[in-house]
């Protein structure tokens, strides 16, 4: 509109000018655009191209070209989280529980161990200068003593007993004290066994064993009577038939059989001396008849063989009560040969 105007004015003015040959004055500068007039008049009412007011339930306003930048949104900083055990609680739980456990046991077993162990010794008086330089002797309080075991001690069934006989009423070891020299004109001692086990007596038999090998064999019986000795220098033989103590021992008539005590030389040339005393019958469940004759462990039969040997049967176990209630011995045969001529 303003333009309208100042080209009207301006035909005017250049109308005058023509008419009156002035030069017009040059035309007022235009006035921006961006400038509203300064002319009065009603309020301005809003009309539909005016943006509505702002209301709290209206979107944001949006920055246009002409606001301001805005320093760039940084995110809230996480807080540091606490940092966790790596082992789980019931490890100390269990730990609490297995400690006390374990100091229980160690003083139960500290407490059993010094139960065991013997009392301390006292600890000796310390020795002067003088009692150290002199040698120390021991007294005889201070020598160990032995104890002799008996016989009995560890006495076992021998392999010779029957397996269903009863333990061995006295035991020894089996040549433990036998000198082995052979005599003069004898060769090296021969080691075997020799054995007394009776039948019922009812069985009417008697028992012969040759000394010169510790063979034993049983033939009929004839109240004692032998029909053929065969080379045996021992008869066992039932006396009579009336229960027990029927059984008899004695040396094969016109032998050499004679009985080495315990507590004699066990040689070859001692028991060939013994072979000359003979051996009366005796009654082997008799043990106090056996014990004054000599017929114990330890003890043995001597024998001049028929083929000339020296014999040596030591008395190793006696046990009572076998077969048929009576009693049985072993031991073991030590035989020196006559050396050939």
């Amino acid at each position: 509109m303003f333009e309208l105007l100042g080209k009207q004015g301006e035909s005017g003015h250049m109308g005058t000018d023509d008419q009156t040959g002035a030069v017009p004055p040059p035309p007022p500068p235009h006035p921006p655009a961006s400038t509203p007039p300064a002319a009065a008049g009603p309020a301005h009412t809003p009309s539909a191209h005016t943006p509505p007011a702002y209301t709290p339930s209206a979107q944001p306003h949006t920055p246009s070209a002409h606001t301001p930048p805005h320093a760039p949104f940084a995110p809230p900083v996480p807080a540091a989280e606490p940092v966790r055990s790596e082992q789980p609680r019931w490890a100390w739980w269990v730990a609490g529980i297995a400690l006390p456990l374990l100091g229980i046991v160690a003083s139960v077993v500290v407490g059993m161990d010094r139960g065991d162990e013997p009392p301390a010794a006292a600890t000796p008086p310390p020795t002067t200068a003088s009692s150290s330089s002199a040698p120390a002797t021991p007294s005889a309080d201070d020598q160990p003593v032995s104890t002799p075991s008996s016989a009995d001690d560890g006495a076992a069934a021998s392999p010779l007993d029957p397996p269903d006989s009863p333990a061995p009423r006295t035991s020894a070891p089996a040549g433990g004290q036998v000198d082995l020299t052979a005599p003069a004109g004898h060769g090296p001692a021969r080691e075997s066994s020799w054995g007394l086990t009776p039948a019922p007596c009812t069985n009417s038999e008697q028992q012969l064993i040759d000394l010169d090998t510790g063979l034993s064999r049983v033939e009929a019986e004839d109240n004692g009577r032998i029909k053929e000795a065969g080379g045996a220098e021992l008869q066992f033989w039932p006396e009579n038939c009336t229960g027990s103590d029927d059984y008899r021992l004695r040396g094969v008539p016109n032998t050499r059989v004679g009985l080495l005590r315990a507590d004699d030389p066990h040689t070859a040339d001692t028991c060939r001396k013994m072979s000359n005393t003979g051996l009366p019958p005796m009654d082997l469940n008799d043990e106090k008849t056996t014990e004054q004759a000599g017929f114990t462990v330890g003890a043995a039969i001597c024998a001049v063989t028929t083929e000339g040997a020296v014999a040596m049967a030591t008395i190793d176990h006696i046990s009572d009560g076998g077969i048929g209630g009576e009693a049985t011995a072993s031991g073991t045969l030590y035989v020196w040969p006559k050396a050939a001529s």
